[in-house]
């Protein structure tokens, strides 16, 4: 079988930020959340409406980030990107990489 760069890729998921629309979800079916994202003492703050089901990954990837490269707290304690944002109102991001 012929191998080449990329080759791996083809048929995998989308790993690309997905961006969500306020008007997607149900009405009522949606949640509301505060994000402040930290970069080198500046801090952006950010209010998202995400569906209900949406979890950590899909908040980080809504303010354009990638979840695999940042780090998310709640209340000061690290939070799993595959946690469901039901119950939380304040995340803070913390991107932990940058190009260059």
């Amino acid at each position: 079988m012929r191998m080449h760069r990329g080759s791996s890729k083809e048929g995998g998921e989308d790993l690309r930020p997905r961006k969500f629309s306020p008007s997607a979800p149900p009405p009522g079916r949606t949640i509301t959340l505060q994000i402040e994202v930290v970069r080198a003492g500046h801090c952006a703050r950010r209010t998202i409406e995400l569906p209900v089901d949406a979890t950590v990954r899909d908040a980080v990837r809504a303010v354009g980030l990638y979840a695999e490269g940042s780090a998310v707290l709640a209340d000061g304690h690290p939070v799993p990107h595959d946690r469901p944002i039901a119950g939380l109102s304040n995340l803070e991001v913390v991107p932990t990489f940058s190009g260059g």
